[in-house]
């Protein structure tokens, strides 16, 4: 397990009659214990309760890329997820709007970010689209497709800016276009403050009329 950063919030769980009381810990007192597991000789609640426990602070869209993030590395199933969301518990409601909202195929932060974004913009998105050419060969795999059109948007992180990268992804461009799709790559800057971009990108993508007030949710 990789060292945590400084200066992070400990959050602990007890007994309902425990009185813990120590300088930057966060005491959760619950009147039956969750399950737990030792990890490095720590005992640590199963991934499902921590979600469950950021519920209670976390705003939406924090919650389902976390989400994401344990799906993907298969620390926990949707199921987990949902008994958790069942518990009479302060962050049950909020797990419970996120959970249809999550999606385990997501490989990074930004790309969950960049599928909310067109979710919110009412634009349906398939996440990691198989792009096969005219014999059925498979040419790449796509962040994200624009459900019914051929319009392919991406997320472009720091490492695409290395020159070996940059020719690699010339060459799954080209073969992209090629079997008909038209890729359109997105990075940190326009995902978090250009998204009006992406906005009218998909709204020419899907043949409507540009919705600027879309971009409020």
């Amino acid at each position: 397990m990789p060292p945590l950063p400084d200066g992070l919030p400990l959050f602990v769980a007890s007994g309902r009659s425990d009185r813990i009381r120590r300088r930057g810990l966060a005491v959760c007192r619950h009147d039956v214990l969750p399950r737990w597991e030792l990890v490095e000789g720590v005992r640590s609640t199963l991934p499902a309760e921590v979600l469950l426990a950021c519920a209670r602070d976390l705003g939406l869209l924090d919650l389902v890329v976390i989400g994401d993030a344990a799906l993907h590395a298969g620390d926990l199933t949707r199921a987990d997820l949902l008994m958790a969301s069942r518990q009479r518990r302060r962050g049950a409601p909020a797990l419970r709007r996120a959970i249809p909202l999550m999606d385990g195929r997501a490989e990074s932060i930004y790309e969950g970010l960049l599928r909310m974004l067109h979710h919110v913009c009412d634009v349906p998105v398939e996440p990691q689209y198989i792009v096969r050419g005219p014999t059925g060969d498979v040419v790449a795999r796509a962040d994200l497709r624009i459900v019914g059109t051929t319009r392919l948007p991406e997320y472009d992180g720091g490492h695409h800016l290395d020159r070996r990268q940059q020719r690699r992804d010339l060459q799954r461009t080209h073969r992209i276009s090629d079997a008909g799709f038209d890729r359109r790559g997105y990075t940190k800057d326009d995902v978090e403050l250009a998204a009006i971009r992406v906005l009218r990108d998909a709204d020419l993508a899907l043949g409507r009329p540009h919705e600027p007030a879309r971009i409020n949710a």
